[in-house]
């Protein structure tokens, strides 16, 4: 990782100067049970555990102002490609992986595109006008484990069906919603529900009203779509040790989430890397402090206790963001989270 820039030319496909790989090969031999009809019928007893991957990652929009170590997108992208091949390349990780990302412009969404191939498809809009203006929190999945039964975008404002910014907010903010249905025959988890956000840095009242809300249509949405299971990754812009902040929002005893880091015992074998996941380009935080601001979530059904689910995680991870060649794939460190549902 981070080392040649040497590229074999055979699929490679050109944009802005960057040369670009698909990041995954046709996939076959998985060893997994497999198929692309929904409709498959099956018994209790063929139910197995379903392998599940999240990745969560502000990769760092495309600034034309830079920090003093932070390199171009061009440059950033390659070490981010092969971060991502590294969690999806088959046949050694889950078809069932869903990454989600933060900060990511139309000239960014386009490349990674390119690179994820055919055989991945992303959700989600620009938060300006609802299109391709401005940032995009997309969550891609890979069409072989699953099939979108239903995708939805809410601003974090007091009108979330139109582009628009609330609660003295720096920036519009938004959450993508995606429900994905598993194309894997005989797995526990026939329905999933992801939600990827990117709180306000300028305002504590926009992150907290904005977290309220993801609850609300949270709520609203597992009942609609009858989900099995509800993940919410992303950016917070809040610390653990926040008061009265987002993170302690999505944390009370009644939201019916937990961050998946709260699964963890001290010393915890199945914790991997560092904690802090924004480091800046200089690892300081540049103008800001080094925080951990970036988190996945999982929705507790009923009655539930965080004990009960906390047997689910398999893996969690901060995982680097810098390498050899020196260069930043971007100032936040991406969180890998790894469960049986």
């Amino acid at each position: 990782m981070g080392g040649s820039d040497r590229y074999p030319e055979e699929h490679a496909f050109h944009r802005g100067g960057t040369k670009i790989l698909p990041i995954t090969a046709t996939s076959q031999g998985y060893g997994y049970p497999f198929t692309k009809s929904l409709n498959a019928p099956e018994g209790p007893s063929s139910l197995v555990p379903l392998p599940f991957r999240l990745l969560t990652h502000n990769i760092r929009y495309a600034a034309r102002d830079l920090f003093p170590h932070e390199r171009p997108w061009p440059q950033r992208l390659p070490n981010l490609l092969r971060q991502f091949h590294h969690y999806t390349a088959s046949p050694f990780n889950p078809l069932s992986t869903v990454i989600c990302l933060q900060e990511v412009l139309q000239s960014q969404l386009s490349d990674l595109a390119t690179a994820f191939g055919d055989e991945w498809a992303h959700v989600g809009v620009g938060r300006d006008d609802g299109k391709a203006a401005g940032e995009f929190n997309p969550v891609f999945y890979n069409t072989q484990g699953w099939a979108q039964a239903h995708s939805e975008t809410i601003w974090l404002s007091d009108t979330p069906e139109r582009p628009s910014r609330g609660w003295d907010a720096g920036s519009n903010r938004l959450c993508t919603c995606v429900v994905l249905q598993s194309r894997l025959t005989g797995s526990h988890a026939r329905k999933v529900m992801v939600l990827n956000t990117h709180l306000d840095n300028a305002s504590k009242l926009a992150r907290r009203n904005g977290a309220l809300l993801i609850l609300k249509y949270a709520k609203r949405w597992r009942k609609d779509f009858d989900v099995d299971h509800v993940f919410l990754s992303g950016d917070l812009n809040s610390t653990r040790d926040e008061r009265h902040g987002a993170w302690e929002v999505l944390n009370t005893s009644d939201s019916g989430f937990v961050d998946v880091g709260r699964f963890l015992r001290t010393d915890d074998v199945r914790q991997f890397g560092d904690e802090i996941t924004f480091t800046g380009f200089d690892g300081h935080g540049d103008e800001d402090a080094a925080r951990t601001l970036d988190f996945v979530h999982h929705g507790l059904s009923e009655e539930e206790t965080i004990g009960e689910a906390s047997h689910r995680l398999r893996s969690y991870s901060v995982v680097p963001n810098l390498f050899d060649d020196g260069i930043r794939c971007s100032d936040h460190r991406a969180v890998v989270v790894d469960l049986v549902l």
